[in-house]
């Protein structure tokens, strides 16, 4: 992914926005990457909120 290129550029809401938005955007393929963005800018609770959304390994809850 591109978010911390498109996140140095348009800013942090513009590079996640459309990361949601993607067909895959909200599988655990783009969780990871995303809550890293959104933590390094200081968004702890919304990277936390994230991967909270994704299912745990093993199926365990």
């Amino acid at each position: 992914m591109r978010l911390p290129l498109i996140a140095a550029g348009a800013g942090v809401d513009e590079a996640v926005a459309p990361a949601r938005a993607h067909p895959e955007g909200n599988t655990s393929y783009a969780a990871q990457p995303i809550a890293a963005l959104l933590a390094g800018s200081g968004r702890t609770e919304e990277a936390v909120a994230v991967l909270e959304q994704q299912p745990r390994l093993g199926g365990q809850p």
